[in-house]
């Protein structure tokens, strides 16, 4: 008896150690990274974001020639927004970081100041995406994401569309737990578009480095 107890008190410690320490492969992982960290991609199955708040970008547009009088071209470059705004992203989160979603955009390009430009024109914007992200830490993810752009004029005096690819790789930083920011470059080409008001091409090309914000849950 007098061997017995010391004995199990011995155990009983030696149990509780081994259960506080992390195992060869967690340690393993810890030293890794991506594979066992409880950031961004791994932690939830959804994100709601607001993007293109801010940064710097180079956009063409040509078509609509009732909104771009001059030589039917609309050519912009330095800080954003542009002529395209702030979009409202959801994304839900899949196993081993594949995210899938759209985002949604409500534009208005205003007249021209000297009234040629006729009464300005309000465009939708839809951008389903697919994407991975992969975890570096609780912190940090990079979040690489493909898709289509398609933009609708809201207006019957000019209808037409424009369709296009696009990509984003953004860096999200997260701070605090289940917040972050989204900070990378982004550019969209269209593959094709119609004014069918003028019976013209439209197309739209767009690059930048873009400041956006996100939630994840």
């Amino acid at each position: 008896m007098r061997l017995v107890l010391p004995t199990l008190a011995i155990f009983s410690t030696l149990v509780v150690a081994s259960a506080s320490l992390p195992s060869r492969a967690q340690a393993q992982d810890s030293i890794v990274g991506p594979a066992s960290a409880p950031g961004f991609g791994r932690r939830s199955s959804a994100a709601v974001s607001v993007e293109n708040v801010f940064g710097v970008v180079s956009e063409r547009a040509l078509g609509f020639n009732e909104v771009y009088p001059k030589n039917n071209s609309l050519d912009s470059r330095g800080l954003f927004p542009g002529v395209l705004g702030t979009r409202i992203g959801l994304d839900w989160i899949g196993e081993h970081g594949v995210t899938f979603g759209t985002r949604l955009q409500m534009w208005w390009i205003a007249p021209s100041k000297d009234g040629v430009g006729g009464d300005g024109l309000l465009f939708l914007g839809i951008e389903p995406r697919v994407g991975y992200a992969h975890p570096f830490s609780d912190k940090v993810a990079l979040w690489v994401r493909i898709g289509m752009t398609i933009y609708l004029p809201v207006s019957k005096s000019q209808p037409g569309y424009i369709v296009g690819v696009a990509t984003d790789a953004s860096l999200v930083f997260t701070p605090t737990k289940h917040f972050g920011v989204l900070l990378g470059p982004t550019f969209e080409r269209s593959i094709v578009g119609h004014d069918e008001a003028k019976n013209a091409d439209a197309s739209y090309r767009a690059m930048g480095i873009l400041l956006g914000l996100m939630a994840d849950f």
